[in-house]
């Protein structure tokens, strides 16, 4: 019974459409890829993938679609600065030093000792 109504469900046009535009997407980074001769293109199709996403959240978010677009523009262009000049690893480096400082942050906050600058 619950399986059959998590199956009229699976098959509205709303998950048809989405399965249409992931088939789309794959087609799109096939073809890109096996174009792109000598490069490194085994993450191109989550890529896509992932900015897919995030258009379709900003787009449940903002109502304007220009806003939206405006946004995922602003997005691509600071991960591929990110990605040109390798502050990845540096920013997970720094990530992982304010995790590692967040325990201590709390105590050295509530702590009467006077702090010599």
């Amino acid at each position: 019974m619950i399986l059959v109504r998590f199956l009229r469900r699976l098959v509205s046009a709303d998950v048809i459409a989405q399965f249409l535009v992931l088939m789309a997407i794959q087609a799109f980074t096939y073809c890109i890829s096996s174009s792109l001769r000598n490069t490194d293109t085994r993450y191109f199709f989550w890529v896509c993938f992932v900015a897919m996403i995030l258009a379709l959240g900003l787009n449940q978010l903002i109502s304007n679609g220009i806003r939206a677009s405006i946004i995922m523009i602003l997005i691509g262009a600071l991960g591929i600065w990110l990605v040109a000049a390798r502050l990845i690893i540096p920013l997970f480096d720094l990530g992982n030093a304010f995790v590692s400082l967040t325990p201590q942050i709390i105590p050295a906050i509530r702590s009467h000792i006077p702090v010599d600058t």
